[in-house]
C-alpha cells in the first residue's frame, strides 16, 4: 500500500521531482519580474503603429472600409463612397486603408507612393503633426511640415490641419514675423512731406540746434574738400 501511495504521488504530483535525488533536481529559472523595464522590438512597435491607425480609421471610414471589404456588384462599383473614387483606395494586408495616388512609376518609397489615409480631425493626428513639425522639420512652416508628413500620410484637408497644429506651437509663434500692414495712401504721404518742421530742442545734448546744424555742415564741406 505504502508503494501504491507513492507511485500515485510521484505520478501526480506537479513537484514530483522533489522525491528523485538532489542531483537530478532541475536547475532554477531566472524570474522575471512584472515591472521590468526593456527595450521595445521593432516590430512591437511597429504593430502598436498599425494598432492606432487601424483604430483611426474605423470611424470615419466605417462605409469606405465596409465598402472595400465585400464583393461588390456593378451598380455597387458605380455607387462607391466619396473617398473611394477620389482617392483610389485599397486595404492592404495589415488592413490599413491607403491611396492609389498619381506617382505609381515613380521611384519614391512605398510609402509614399500609396499613403495612409488620415482623417482630418482626430487627437492621433494632431499629435502626429505636432512631431513631424516638431522633430522632423524643427519648427518649420507649414509647407515643410506638410510634406514630411505626405511621405507616409495623407490627411484630409491637410493644409487646414497643419496650421491649426502650427499656430499653438510656442516656439514657431517666438520666430514668426510681425504681421503685414498696409502701406500709407500717396496722399498720407504727401501730407507728411510737406508738412514743415519746427525747431524744437527736445534732446538733452543739444541745446542749440542751429548752432549744431551748422557745424554739421562745416565739417561735411571739408570732408568733401578734402576728397577732391
Amino acid at each position: 500500500e505504502l508503494k501504491f501511495l507513492t507511485d500515485r504521488c510521484l505520478r501526480t504530483s506537479p513537484n514530483s521531482w522533489r522525491h528523485c535525488p538532489e542531483a537530478e533536481w532541475p536547475k532554477p529559472r531566472p524570474v522575471q519580474e512584472e515591472n521590468e523595464q526593456r527595450e521595445l522590438t521593432a516590430s512591437e512597435i511597429n504593430d502598436a503603429e498599425n494598432a492606432w491607425i487601424k483604430s483611426v480609421q474605423a470611424n470615419p471610414f466605417e462605409n469606405e472600409i465596409r465598402y472595400l471589404a465585400r464583393k461588390k456588384t456593378k451598380e455597387e462599383c458605380l455607387a462607391s463612397p466619396k473617398y473611394v473614387t477620389q482617392f483610389g483606395l485599397y486595404v492592404d494586408q495589415q488592413g490599413i486603408v491607403r491611396c492609389v495616388g498619381r506617382i505609381g512609376d515613380s521611384t519614391l518609397s512605398s510609402n509614399c507612393i500609396h499613403p495612409i489615409l488620415l482623417p482630418s480631425r482626430h487627437y492621433f493626428v494632431e499629435l502626429l503633426i505636432e512631431h513631424t513639425h516638431k522633430h522632423t522639420v524643427l519648427h518649420n512652416g507649414t509647407r515643410d511640415t506638410l510634406t514630411a508628413l505626405r511621405e507616409r500620410f495623407w490627411v484630409i484637408r491637410g493644409r487646414e490641419s497643419v496650421k491649426k497644429v502650427i499656430r499653438k506651437c510656442v516656439t514657431s509663434l517666438k520666430h514668426e514675423g510681425i504681421s503685414y500692414t498696409s502701406l500709407p495712401s500717396s496722399s498720407e504721404l504727401k501730407k507728411l512731406v510737406t508738412k514743415p518742421t519746427r525747431e524744437i530742442d527736445n534732446a538733452k545734448t543739444f541745446k542749440e540746434p542751429l548752432v549744431e546744424i551748422e557745424m554739421m555742415e562745416s565739417l561735411l564741406l571739408e570732408l568733401i574738400n578734402f576728397g577732391e
